[in-house]
């Protein structure tokens, strides 16, 4: 698999693919959700974002949402336009 070659880890490309995922949900009126079945790798992607602070635990499960207002409150820059 291309994405778990070594030349490829911590270039932060699954942070970017996760914020980007996020925002096209946002501009779509829709929440970007954690799974509950989660890679090894998964889960330290989204732990990065906590620590960043940009997730919110939402259930007892411990699953989590991405907090796109925080995003966009630290990068407004990144708000997407999409049209209708």
């Amino acid at each position: 698999v291309l994405f778990r070659s070594k030349s490829y880890q911590r270039q932060g490309l699954a942070t970017l693919m996760y914020e980007t995922a996020a925002l096209w949900m946002h501009a779509r009126g829709l929440k970007f959700y954690s799974s509950g079945l989660q890679s090894d790798e998964a889960a330290a992607a989204w732990a990065a974002l906590e620590a960043r602070g940009l997730t919110e635990t939402i259930d007892e499960q411990g699953r989590k949402v991405f907090k796109v207002e925080q995003l966009l409150a630290e990068h407004p820059e990144l708000e997407l336009n999409l049209g209708s």
